[in-house]
């Protein structure tokens, strides 16, 4: 039986079979939108993603379980609950879904409940890894026994850092060092950042960390729409637009029909749509095809027999709850992992070892335990200068170190170029983002002789951050040199060269030294490479230090002069660490 649903302006019939596919791709891109939003942090925006995807598919799991993720994360813990209940009541074999509710009965310190969603988890196929190892996890925390049988299930990144803490601490360190090392050496995410989802600490007292961010979204008021099912009769009333021929028909703006005929009678069936609320637009045009009269209006379709049929599959959705549960899973913690192994390094002597763990470590978290401490004790035993600003090397030596900030660029393999061809060697002061980016350029800048050194993460000016933020920016930078180059940075070079008291409290707590010139080469970048040439020519002098940037075209124009007139002076071109070399060599 249909029903009647008066409009003003005329609604054609629609081409289904048109419409639907659209409309799994715009809520499928609306979700997939939401969980990036999740992924940077940015909550309140991700929120409101999904409220889109809502409206036009309230039916389908995903939506739900967005949702639910968003306020795990952001500590709105009964509204988390009750959407991945609603996960479960459309999809009842969800065993993500029921890890979640796990997770957050354990926040509440709601033990049984969460043990309870855990046991039915488990029952569900593909889940046994990951259920065995937050089961593992949270019995470790809550010092319960855990048996053989718990361990060998527990084979996720979270379980295997669980057993290789238990073996750490049972004093069977080079065990544990075998297994905290697969941890670790799996790819990081850039930025050395932990993944963003709930991290699993270790610590009884506070055993699960959410990430940081912060959600002020409210959902939007709309005014209450037509509730509609099944096949709808769509009237139309045109008597009031002159020169309408013709009309055309959108749901969620997506182009379904058109008619040039009265009377304007249809049947819509609501069936072939996803539950939850649908725009529909009539364009009245005339026979040139101008739009002369246009309405839109909001139907919220509500077919219950639809709610299996619109979930949706295939490998796009796949890659979506694959997202999801990355941002759902409590994560291994690799600070930890780092730090252990920097530890068990340290007690049995081998410190280079430690070094490298140790700079890992504080670049995940700049103030985790007292590794920043450990970290500067070692460094202090290869560099004597940490936290000193140096702007000239000894005045004894006829001695100049070449210095090329802001890398690595799309200029910089034509700067080795030209650096090979002069036969020089120079230090790289590069980005650490950049540096991620194309980590083929830090090594052919190794494997050219040169020195790569610190130059931030962001380029952001320390003038305008705190000592914990310049931490930050200087940790990650180290590590990325570390893990492209298997060497460490000693030396930085603040960008800007602004260096207030928060810098020198930063490079002091990593055991970074500051590089800083003799000659400073901006004001001449643009101008001719003759003048360039002769200022750098005139401020030569025996330890200098002259800064260039990466690439920039009016000095590489000027660096054959620039050479050639100081080897006549009898200059040698050399590293920093090589003009620094009384002592302070890595």
């Amino acid at each position: 039986m249909s029903k009647s649903f008066r409009l003003f302006v005329l609604l054609p019939a629609i081409i289904l079979s048109l419409v639907k596919p659209a409309m799994s791709a715009d809520y499928l891109g609306t979700i997939k939108q939401a969980v990036s939003s999740i992924e940077l942090g940015e909550y309140d925006r991700a929120a409101a993603e999904a409220e889109h995807a809502q409206a036009l598919n309230e039916y389908d799991p995903l939506v739900h379980t967005t949702f639910a993720v968003i306020y795990l994360h952001t500590g709105r813990l009964d509204e988390s609950t009750r959407e991945f209940k609603e996960a479960i009541h459309l999809q009842p074999d969800d065993w993500r879904a029921m890890y979640g509710l796990a997770l957050v009965a354990r926040i509440k310190g709601d033990l049984a409940e969460s043990q309870r969603w855990l046991s039915e988890a488990a029952t569900e196929p593909g889940s046994e890894a990951d259920v065995a190892s937050l089961n593992l996890y949270l019995k470790y925390t809550t010092g319960q026994a855990c048996t053989k049988l718990m361990f060998d299930k527990a084979v996720a990144p979270l379980g295997m850092e669980t057993a290789a803490i238990q073996t750490y601490e049972s004093e069977r360190k080079v065990n544990a060092e075998s297994m905290l090392t697969d941890i670790v050496d799996s790819p990081a995410l850039l930025g050395f950042q932990e993944n963003r989802a709930p991290l699993a600490t270790f610590d009884p007292k506070l055993p699960l960390l959410m990430p940081k961010g912060k959600l002020t979204w409210k959902p939007s008021k709309r005014a209450k729409v037509p509730v509609v099912t099944g096949r709808i009769s769509l009237n139309a009333d045109t008597s009031r637009s002159d020169g309408v021929s013709f009309v055309s028909f959108y749901v969620d703006d997506q182009f379904a029909a058109t008619t040039n005929y009265e009377p304007y009678r249809f049947d819509w069936d609501t069936i072939k749509y996803s539950n939850g609320v649908h725009q529909i637009r009539i364009d009245g045009k005339n026979a040139a095809g101008s739009v002369v009269s246009s309405k839109t209006i909001w139907a919220r379709v509500d077919n219950p027999e639809a709610e299996l049929k619109l979930q949706l599959s295939g490998p796009e959705v796949d890659k979506i709850v694959d997202d999801l549960w990355n941002c759902t899973r409590v994560n291994e913690s690799r600070a930890l992992a780092h730090y252990l192994l920097a530890r068990s390094y340290l007690a049995s002597g081998q410190k280079e070892k430690a070094f490298e763990h140790l700079e890992y470590t504080v670049a995940y978290q700049s103030d985790f335990k007292d590794a920043a401490s450990l970290l500067h004790n070692l460094r202090s035993e290869i560099n004597q200068n940490i936290g000193a600003e140096i702007a000239q090397g000894p005045r004894s030596s006829k001695e100049i170190a070449f210095t090329f900030d802001d890398g690595p660029n799309e200029r910089t393999q034509y700067l080795l170029a030209l650096l090979a061809k002069l036969h020089i060697s120079a230090t790289f002061f590069v980005v650490g983002f950049r540096a991620e980016e194309q980590p083929e350029l830090i090594r052919a800048m190794v494997a050219g002789g040169h020195e790569v050194e610190n130059h931030s993460y962001t380029h952001t000016r320390f003038n305008t951050l705190n000592t914990p933020q310049i931490e930050e920016e200087l940790s990650k930078t180290s590590a990325i040199i570390r893990a492209i180059t298997g060497k460490p940075s000693i030396y930085f070079r603040p960008p800007g060269g602004h260096a207030g008291p928060q810098t020198i409290r930063a490079a002091e707590k990593l055991g970074l030294t500051g590089i800083f010139w003799t000659a400073l080469c901006s004001p001449y970048e643009g101008a001719r490479s003759p003048e360039l040439a002769g200022y750098v020519i005139r401020s030569a002098s025996n330890g200098g230090i002259v800064l260039m940037h990466n690439g920039e075209p009016g000095e590489m124009s000027a660096l054959p002069e620039i050479v050639s007139a100081l080897r006549a002076k009898g200059f040698k071109f050399v590293t920093i660490s090589e003009l620094l070399a009384d002592g302070h060599r890595r």
